[in-house]
């Protein structure tokens, strides 16, 4: 049997006052149109930090100083060829701003919507 294809994510988990900033999937995307922490793909020799830095810089065009690891979360999708490596980070920005498909919510309702 062939060994598993293991794909290492990143997603940032940014939280301003009780507010996280979290992303819509686009409708093309594997589970479209669900809500997620700003995230994407480490390439081969990327560190973790890196990636998220330059994931969140291409999809959203703010900078991001990364910090220490929140959860990390392994998991085989219903593809028998691969497994999934997730890393959420704490990160932190010096100001964000809401774009479109983004959202902020806070403990249990949605606060705002750009």
């Amino acid at each position: 049997m062939e060994p598993k294809k293991t794909i290492r994510v990143v997603a940032a988990e940014i939280e301003r006052e009780g507010r996280f900033l979290i992303t819509q999937r686009r409708p093309t995307a594997v589970l479209p149109l669900l809500w997620e922490f700003p995230s994407g793909r480490v390439e081969t020799d990327e560190r973790d930090e890196d990636a998220l830095v330059r994931e969140i810089r291409e999809e959203m065009d703010i900078e991001v100083r990364v910090g220490k690891l929140s959860m990390f979360i392994a998991h085989e999708p219903q593809m028998p060829s691969r497994q999934e490596r997730l890393n959420v980070r704490l990160a932190s920005v010096s100001f964000l701003i809401l774009i479109s498909a983004s959202r902020t919510i806070g403990p249990q309702l949605p606060i705002s919507t750009s």
